[in-house]
């Protein structure tokens, strides 16, 4: 068992990445909350009535928290190869680089960030709001 947790990530221990997927989680809440706030002002302007319901979140939100908790894994997990790929290309374009830091936790929350924000406007089907 040792040695697959090993091959899942040979630079960081299990407790890097327990804490890390909770940053990730931090950053998918404030992520919905935001768009859970757009929603509710879009309710408000069109004067229908917007009732949090926990169960409904849940059910509509947790696919999107799995797949982002999923996804940045892996980019935590492959970041080193990927900024050693982007950053030189990244540098070319726009005259800038990901920085490259010890502590990669920050990774974890801008990872759940950018990727439930991408899935929320990417692959959720808008409402008519009438």
């Amino acid at each position: 068992m040792d040695k697959i947790l090993t091959y899942l990530s040979p630079e960081h221990t299990g407790g890097f990445h327990f804490v890390g997927l909770f940053f990730c989680l931090i950053g998918i809440f404030l992520t919905k909350y935001h768009f859970y706030l757009k929603h509710k002002k879009e309710c408000e302007v069109s004067g229908q009535e917007c009732v949090f319901n926990v169960k409904y979140w849940l059910k509509m939100n947790w696919s999107d928290a799995l797949a982002s908790l999923v996804a940045s894994f892996m980019f935590v997990r492959f970041l080193d190869p990927l900024l050693h790929y982007l950053n030189p290309k990244i540098k070319v374009v726009i005259n800038f680089e990901l920085p490259v830091t010890e502590d990669q936790l920050f990774y974890y929350f801008a990872a759940g960030v950018v990727i439930t924000a991408l899935i929320h406007k990417l692959y959720r089907k808008k409402k008519n709001v009438e």
